[in-house]
């Protein structure tokens, strides 16, 4: 898989932020993002190479997350 700096530099952060949503059930809003993360990862596989398209889905799970965080407070691990 070829990716663009950008896109692997966003993908990294969707990857940190991911890390600091709390677990939950298999139907929460914590676990849809990861799956969305994990189904991001596979189209970007796939692509073979960057696209402007991946790389603002990237972008966008990356605000819903914060989104999330910020909505719900920090994790506790």
């Amino acid at each position: 898989m070829t990716t663009s700096p950008d896109l692997r530099s966003v993908l990294s952060r969707v990857t940190d932020a991911v890390e600091n949503l709390p677990c939950g059930a298999e139907h929460s809003c914590s676990a849809q993002l990861r799956r969305d993360l994990f189904a991001l990862r596979e189209r970007v596989s796939r692509a073979g190479r960057p696209t402007g398209d991946l790389l603002a889905e990237a972008e966008g799970l990356l605000g819903r997350i914060s989104e999330y965080l910020a909505a719900t407070g920090p994790a506790v691990h």
